[in-house]
């Protein structure tokens, strides 16, 4: 919703991180993904989907996990062979 011209802007409340009054505490994404691949890991969960990885499962993946995962690399490694130069 744009406000008129004949509306003044709101007054901002105070934001002590935008006023630079303390410092953000917001994490990357990247480090809270971390913690929850390893919270996962240790509780014998699947990094990709958090479902239990179960007995015919991988080290990180549950089976339709580290199935479609398979799939990825297997085409991953075929687009790379493909896009090599031949060897003379």
């Amino acid at each position: 919703m744009t406000r008129g011209p004949d509306i003044l802007p709101r007054k901002l409340r105070p934001a002590p991180v935008r006023d630079g009054l303390r410092p953000s505490r917001q994490r990357p994404r990247s480090e809270l993904r971390a913690r929850w691949t390893a919270k996962a890991l240790e509780a014998g969960r699947c990094v990709a989907c958090g479902q239990p990885r179960g007995p015919s499962g991988t080290r990180r993946y549950c089976r339709g996990c580290a199935d479609r995962h398979a799939a990825r690399e297997r085409e991953r490694e075929r687009a790379k062979r493909q896009d090599a130069p031949p060897v003379l």
